[in-house]
């Protein structure tokens, strides 16, 4: 009997204990794949990839941790558009950009997505530190 459920290259990419690379595989139990799925989008620009150049979002959506309301207002309706346009298992619920003070200013995504397949609702949340702006990888995530 075939798989029903989607599966494909675990994101961040690496291999496994094998040598091959990892999959990740999308079940009613393990939403791992939608997630990747959303980080993959939100960290590719669009034209960043050749074979697929509609991937991600618009290079005018910048993660900037002390942005104002305005700036987090643009990202998060460039989030919210790229993911309606680019993952089609998902119907996006919210999208919350916000600044989280401290010792080191951090922009905070929360994305609520709706799983059609599954009729189950998952949050994600992306974390993105003051030195991903700086040439690190900032991601709080991995």
């Amino acid at each position: 009997m075939a798989s029903n459920n989607f599966k494909g290259i675990s994101f961040p990419f690496r291999f496994n204990s094998r040598g091959t690379v990892e999959t990740s595989e999308l079940t009613h139990t393990d939403f791992s794949r939608i997630k990747e799925s959303l980080h993959q989008i939100l960290f590719t620009y669009k034209m960043e990839r050749i074979m697929n150049p509609q991937l991600g979002t618009e290079r005018g959506h910048v993660f900037d941790p002390m942005g104002d309301l305005t700036s987090h207002s643009v990202t998060r309706f460039n989030i919210i558009k790229a993911i309606e346009e680019q993952e089609p298992r998902v119907a996006v619920n919210d999208v919350l950009v916000y600044t989280e003070e401290g010792e080191e200013a951090m922009l905070v995504i929360e994305v609520d997505v709706h799983i059609i397949k599954y009729v189950k609702d998952v949050k994600v949340q992306i974390t993105i530190e003051k030195d991903f702006l700086n040439g690190g990888d900032g991601l709080d995530d991995y």
